[in-house]
């Protein structure tokens, strides 16, 4: 069920909270982004290009966190009578962790920055930036809750983004969208660090030219992947709240912590936590699917 992916979790009790999972004890196919290598891919995928193309994507995924629950939120998911998550304590401040996935940037020089600080400046920045976040509408459901969240940038080791250096941490919001089906949202965030800006700019523009390169790999060689049978599911999350871990499943794999196995089945279940919601998840086709949701 998708409600195995949210996750409520007080600052600072991550680890805690990571060690007592019951959706997947061990974490076996969990992978912190720092120790992620060619080894811990099936040999089918070892290549130099499939890497690239995760580490971009780790590096565009954020940790995004929420500290309010709306009171305009519904009371089940729309067409359903399953409950909406969290609709029961409505007016809340329950901390909720999630993922997010950075899909564009841009930078705006026609007219003053009108962020919170600049709003309350004598000298607002002539120049300011803007990044794009798309998650889980389930995680963030309107403007007031976008407007109590945190996203965390580069949370990629540390116990909380507190002690991990290269953090960046945004809060201002922009602007704010939410389409309930599919279960996603888009939040955009100020930010006067231009040359930020500028290098998750280089980053989404070298993730579409390596996602291009992969379906051409997957087209040439789609008798050699036919044969294998094996398709590959990987997710770049925040589980738990946790620093940023990959997680990968060959289906076919008896051991989801040992690619190079073939012998039973692995599903979405097994690389996804409490803390996956809205994360991006790619599988063989290299479709990127978001938010996760079961």
């Amino acid at each position: 069920p998708w409600e195995d992916n949210f996750c409520c979790v007080e600052e600072g009790d991550e680890s805690q909270h990571y060690a007592a999972c019951k959706k997947n004890p061990v974490h076996g196919n969990f992978f912190p982004v720092e120790k992620f290598s060619m080894n811990n891919l099936p040999r089918f995928y070892r290549r130099e290009d499939v890497m690239k193309f995760v580490q971009l994507m780790s590096d565009l995924t954020v940790r995004v966190s929420v500290k309010y629950v709306s009171e305009n939120r519904p009371e089940t998911v729309p067409g359903t009578d399953i409950p909406y998550p969290w609709s029961g304590i409505k007016g809340s401040h329950l901390t909720r962790v999630g993922t997010g996935w950075i899909e564009g940037t841009g930078i705006c020089d026609s007219q003053t920055c009108c962020c919170k600080e600049c709003k309350n400046s004598l000298e607002p920045k002539p120049q300011y930036g803007l990044i794009q976040i798309r998650t889980a509408a389930h995680l963030v459901y309107d403007q007031l809750e976008s407007e109590h969240t945190t996203c965390h940038l580069f949370f990629d080791s540390g116990e909380t983004p507190n002690v991990c250096t290269n953090v960046v941490t945004l809060t201002d919001v922009h602007t704010f969208s939410n389409k309930n089906r599919p279960d996603a949202c888009k939040i955009i965030l100020f930010t006067h660090d231009l040359d930020l800006v500028l290098s998750l700019r280089n980053m989404t523009f070298q993730y579409s030219d390596t996602f291009d390169i992969m379906k051409k790999c997957v087209k040439e060689n789609g008798a050699e992947y036919i044969k294998q049978g094996h398709p590959l599911y990987i997710v770049v999350s925040h589980p738990h709240g946790c620093a940023k871990q990959i997680s990968i499943c060959c289906c076919g794999n008896s051991d989801p912590g040992n690619p190079d196995t073939e012998d039973s089945q692995c599903s979405h279940a097994s690389i996804l936590c409490p803390g996956s919601s809205g994360a991006p998840l790619v599988d063989l086709s290299w479709k990127l699917v978001y938010p996760v949701i079961e």
